[in-house]
């Protein structure tokens, strides 16, 4: 077996142990607690929160856990445990810098875990991507 085989076999066996989340929906009937990766203009809206942080905070709590240090990497410290926030393609800051974002001019919202983020923006973004998206 190659090296690439093994490597599909270890990232499929780690994808199917991954724990199943739970969400419940509020009255306006958007899902609060979501595990999903992608936050619409929809669900954003439906929620009448001007402040983006406040809507993530209140519909995708996930996107904002601290990552934790789960290796030896001692390079995780304070802020960067935190994923960074981008906003059409650019390197905003942490997630307070969502703070200064009007939701109601968001687009889409889309998370990415620490590998997808280290992938698509870059190995600084060891605690994953939020990243956001105006037009």
């Amino acid at each position: 077996m190659s090296v690439r085989s093994y490597t599909v076999l270890a990232i499929a066996s780690l994808l199917s142990c991954a724990p199943a989340t739970s969400s419940t929906s509020t009255s306006t009937g958007v899902s609060v607690g979501g595990s999903g990766s992608t936050l619409t203009a929809a669900e954003i809206a439906a929620v009448n929160i001007s402040d983006l942080y406040d809507v993530i905070h209140r519909v995708r709590p996930n996107y904002l856990r601290v990552r934790g240090n789960s290796s030896v990497d001692t390079t995780l410290t304070g802020a960067s445990l935190f994923p960074n926030v981008y906003i059409d393609g650019q390197l905003l800051g942490d997630v307070s810098s969502l703070h200064n974002i009007i939701a109601s001019q968001v687009k889409v919202v889309h998370y990415y875990n620490p590998a997808q983020g280290s992938i698509k923006f870059g190995t600084q973004n060891k605690s994953g991507v939020i990243e956001v998206v105006t037009h």
